[in-house]
């Protein structure tokens, strides 16, 4: 099982154990939105690492 699985998994299970019954609508968009955000903070904080040494580097200097 490759670490997205994992993760989104994961997520299904804390909202499937905090959520007493049927999830309605709402509350599905909310935990999809939430797992979106956590999938995309780690590339985008590699990105701006990776952008810094770069920039560190004279990579963008014209």
């Amino acid at each position: 099982m490759t670490p997205l699985r994992w993760l989104v998994r994961d997520h299904a299970l804390a909202f499937c154990s905090r959520t007493p019954g049927a999830a309605r609508l709402r509350a599905r968009s909310r935990h999809g939105a939430a797992t979106a955000g956590h999938l995309l903070d780690q590339p985008v904080a590699r990105a701006a690492v990776s952008t810094l040494a770069v920039r560190a580097r004279g990579g963008f200097d014209e």
